[in-house]
Parts: structure tokens; sequence; C-alpha cells
């Protein structure tokens, strides 16, 4: 969009510098990242965006002149040349590396710029929100702005839509971990019968509470319990021959130490 604003046709014979912009459009935004989020973010943040500005520079001028693979530039190209075919598996291998490089990225307290600086930010505010989806969420505004500058070829930003949620998945799967589960909480007067088919058909342990139900002060057990996501099938079939049992379910992203038996 900065560089429609501006009047610069990367299109056009010789050196292409727009990738400068890149450094120039986050400064202004690494400014409030380092008060509102640290300094050690800011100053990584931009030593990546300024090695994201040389790669970009590198590969605009040098290995892909043409433009073949980009998915913003809407140069004419030929099915013998690529087409959309090739753009279409550029958004998708791009948006990959980018979940992945954003991902470690942000374990290691920083970002890869742009919109991600305006995620993270607010992120802060909202921590109970992942930050790939306030991220995804900042990209989606940036999109629907950005049609003015593509409003006779729409194909970049249906593209760009393609990059941003490949690269939102892979980044949430790995800021997640592998080994996610799903933890029940289950209120119910059949403690002893539920945990015994949850330890003997699931092989997962329980913990169980005390608990009062407010309505009728009745005592109760509180269950709680992690399982496998592909156990939960299983669960509620247990849960199910209980009725007045009541259980909520919530994701866990990541699972240290062994919760279940060697055997399940």
């Amino acid at each position: 969009m900065v560089k429609h604003l501006i009047g610069v046709n990367s299109s056009t014979a010789g050196i292409d510098y727009s990738p400068l912009l890149i450094v120039l459009c986050n400064i202004p935004l690494l400014i409030p990242a380092r008060k509102i989020l640290s300094h050690e973010f800011a100053y990584k943040t931009f030593i990546t965006t300024l090695l994201m500005t040389i790669i970009l520079f590198i590969f605009d001028n040098f290995i892909d002149p043409s433009y073949k693979f980009s998915i913003m530039q809407v140069p004419v190209i030929t099915e013998a040349e690529g087409g959309v075919g090739t753009r279409l598996i550029s958004a998708i291998i791009g948006g990959a590396l980018c979940g992945v490089t954003l991902a470690f990225s942000l374990k290691v307290n920083a970002s890869t710029g742009g919109a991600d600086i305006v995620g993270a930010i607010l992120q802060k505010k909202n921590p109970h929100k992942s930050i790939a989806v306030m991220i995804f969420a900042v990209n989606s505004v940036i999109l629907l702005i950005s049609i003015f500058v593509y409003r006779e070829q729409l194909l970049p930003v249906l593209l760009s839509i393609i990059y941003i949620y490949t690269s939102t998945k892979i980044c949430d799967a790995i800021l997640q971990g592998g080994k996610s589960g799903l933890k029940f909480e289950v209120i119910t007067e059949h403690a002893q019968e539920i945990s015994d088919e949850i330890i003997e058909k699931l092989g997962h342990g329980v913990t169980v509470c005390p608990a009062e139900g407010m309505f009728e002060h009745k005592n109760r057990s509180l269950l709680i319990c992690i399982i496998k996501p592909r156990q939960i099938a299983k669960f509620q079939n247990i849960i199910s021959k209980y009725p007045d049992t009541f259980a909520y379910v919530g994701q866990v992203n990541e699972i240290y130490g062994k919760f279940n038996k060697d055997t399940k």
C-alpha cells in the first residue's frame, strides 16, 4: 500500500529498493513497542526486519527479478512461466515458513515486524487471546484496506488470505506445543464409579476434590482429568451414564510430565 501511495513500481527496470520500506515502516511501530513491550523485543525485532530486508532485496533483484513467485505483485505472467499455480504454492509454502519463523521469534521475545508488532501489543492488552490470532486479525484488517490498491485485480488479496491463514495455523501449532490435551472438570455424586472407568478405559489419572452445589447445598465431588483429544468420545460415553453429572471441558496447550499409563 505504501508503494502504491508513493508511486513505486517494482516491475520497472533497474534495482528495486522497495524492500527498504520494511525497515522504514517498522520504525514507527518499534517506538511504542519498546515502551509497551520491552527494549529486548524492539531490538530483536529490528534485527529481524533488517535481515528480512536484506533477504528480500537479494531475492527481488537477483533471484526472482520478474516476480514469478510473488503473491503481492501483479505482473503479467504466463502459465508457462508459472502463473497462478506457482503463486498459490508460494502462498502456502511461504505462509508455512513465516509461521515457523514467527513462532520461534515469539519464543525468544521477538517478532517478524509489521502486523506482528501490533498483534503483540494488542495481545498484551488481551492476554487471554492467542497472539497468533491477534496477528491474524490485524493482517485481515490490512488486507481489507489493501483492496483499494488491488481493486482491479484481487488475486494478490486472495493469495494473501491463504498466506496469513497458513502462517497463523503453523505458528499457533508450534506455540501450543506438540503435547496438547483436553481438561475435563466434572461435578458428580458418582466420583468413584467415574474415576474407575476413566482409569480403566482411558488410562488417565483423576484428581478428586470435595465440592458443594450452592443451589441445593449438596455435597458432591469435583473430578479433574486431562485426556487426549482423540479420547473425547470415550470420555463422553462414560459420563453420559450419569445424567445428574455436570461437566465442562477446556483446551490444554501443553502438558509436562507423565499423565497416562503406558498401556493406554
